[in-house]
């Protein structure tokens, strides 16, 4: 069973909120080993293109988690830990059946605290706690922390 893809509330975007960029999504449970979720993309493909982060970890499954972060007009109705919170299910709902797969984090700017809010969701839910367990790694470029 598929998770949910779209998350209408927290995404202006026409892809989904969590996406499976490599390998091919038919591919996808084929040999990974494990997880890496990255921050939202701006016409880099270094997550992607096959000779780039795909072969210097081959059996990895990229994902990367889209999230609208222009809140002028929504602040009120957006909040961090609410995008955080939705990370989490994202991920939970796409790591169904592979609930011992490390994962590597990478998040940029405020995609940093949205991970950060995320994995204290996580920590703070039973149904989650099993997530925060499992980081390998978490990059954070110039997130204001």
């Amino acid at each position: 069973m598929r998770p949910p893809l779209f998350c209408k509330s927290f995404s202006t975007h026409s892809r989904p909120a969590l996406e499976v960029l490599y390998p091919d999504p038919p591919k996808a449970d084929a040999d990974v080993e494990i997880d890496i979720i990255a921050g939202e993309l701006r016409n880099v493909n270094w997550l992607k293109d096959q000779d780039m982060l795909p072969s210097v970890v081959p059996k990895a499954r990229v994902m990367v988690y889209s999230y609208d972060s222009k809140w002028h007009m929504d602040a009120p109705r957006t909040r961090l830990s609410i995008v955080g919170e939705d990370l989490i299910r994202s991920v939970h709902g796409h790591r169904q059946g592979h609930t011992d797969r490390p994962i590597i984090f990478i998040g940029h700017s405020l995609g940093g605290n949205v991970i950060l809010n995320g994995l204290l969701y996580a920590n703070s839910e039973p149904e989650f706690s099993y997530l925060p367990k499992l980081i390998a790694g978490l990059v954070f470029l110039g997130s204001p922390f």
